[in-house]
């Protein structure tokens, strides 16, 4: 018998207006882990 593989999301990016909020909701609202916000200059995260 073979295994099943399960099929997974590994890496996402969005693009969103807010930062901060969008941080806010992922984390507390969805319980993502936030890995990394690298401040690129010119309001960039």
């Amino acid at each position: 018998m073979s295994k099943s593989v399960q099929p997974h999301i590994k890496n996402v990016a969005l693009i969103v207006k807010n930062y901060d909020g969008a941080i806010a909701f992922y984390t507390k609202k969805l319980q993502f882990t936030l890995l990394e916000d690298t401040d690129l200059g010119g309001g960039k995260r």
